[in-house]
C-alpha cells in the first residue's frame, strides 16, 4: 500500500491507523490498536457520552456525534436478522463532517450468521464511500466482533477472512482510515436501514426517497451534536 498523507482528524482519534499500517497480511487483517476507552460524563443529566469501550456505570446512555475534519466521511453500518431462518438485512449510512446525509442503502440477504452479516454491511458501506470519492473514512460498527476482526484481533472464520481481504483492498485505496465501536444508541440510522423489510434485494437511499423514520433519526443525531457543541 502507498504511504498515507497526514491528517489531523484521523490522527487525533486513538483508534487511528494509516492504511499502510492497518493490515499486515491477507489472513491476519489489521494490527491491534491501542485501547480507546473514552467517555464524557454529564452527571447532571445522568448521561454518558460513549467514545468507545464499555460502560463506566449503568445509566441512560446518550451517544453523540464525534466531529470530523473537512474531507472525512463517517460510515455507520449495521445488520439485523429476522425470526425466520435465512432472512436478514444489512444497512449503512454515509455522512460528511457536518453530519449531512450523503448516501445510504439497505440490503435483504439470506444468511443467519450475525457477525458475518455485520462484516458484510461494513464492507458495503466502505466500498460505497470510496465510489463516492472519499479518501478519508471513519467506519463505525456496533458489533465489537467486527471491529476486533478489522483490527486484527480474534480468530475470524474462512468466510469472514474472505470479506476482510476485500476490506483490505478497499482500505488500500484510502489516504486515511479509522475504525471504532459505537453503542447501538448512536447507530440508529444504520439500524433502521438494516431492519427495513423489503421485497427487493437492494434499496439505495437518497434525499428523494428517504423514509421519514430515517430522516427523523438523522435529525435527532444533529440535535444531539448541536447540543454537544453548545455545552463546550
Amino acid at each position: 500500500m502507498g504511504n498515507s498523507k497526514s491528517s489531523s482528524s484521523g490522527k487525533d482519534d486513538p483508534s487511528y491507523r494509516a492504511p499502510n499500517e492497518f493490515f499486515s497480511s491477507a489472513l491476519k487483517v489489521g494490527r491491534a490498536i491501542p485501547n480507546h476507552d473514552e467517555y464524557k460524563t454529564d452527571h447532571k443529566n445522568k448521561t454518558v457520552v460513549m467514545l468507545g469501550g464499555e460502560d463506566l456505570y449503568q445509566a441512560p446512555r446518550e451517544v453523540t456525534w464525534r466531529p470530523l475534519n473537512p474531507g472525512w466521511c463517517k460510515v455507520n453500518s449495521d445488520a439485523s436478522r429476522s425470526w425466520k431462518p435465512g432472512r436478514a438485512g444489512l444497512g449503512f449510512i454515509i455522512r460528511d463532517e457536518d453530519l449531512n446525509f450523503v448516501a445510504g442503502a439497505a440490503f435483504r440477504v439470506k444468511l443467519d450468521d450475525i457477525s458475518i452479516l455485520e462484516l458484510m454491511a461494513a464492507a458495503k458501506g466502505l466500498k460505497r464511500a470510496i465510489e463516492l470519492g472519499f479518501r478519508r473514512v471513519w467506519l463505525e460498527s456496533d458489533c465489537q466482533t467486527v471491529v476486533a476482526w478489522i483490527q486484527g484481533k480474534g480468530k475470524p472464520s474462512l468466510t469472514a477472512t474472505l470479506i476482510l481481504i476485500r476490506i483490505d483492498v478497499y482500505v488500500s485505496k484510502l489516504k486515511d482510515f479509522s475504525i471504532s465501536h459505537i453503542h447501538r444508541e448512536g447507530n440508529k440510522p444504520a439500524d433502521f436501514l438494516a431492519s427495513l423489510n423489503q421485497k427487493m434485494g437492494v434499496k439505495k437511499i437518497n434525499l428523494h426517497n428517504m423514509p421519514p423514520k430515517l430522516q427523523e433519526e438523522i435529525e435527532s443525531d444533529k440535535r444531539r451534536y448541536c447540543a454537544q457543541l453548545r455545552r463546550r
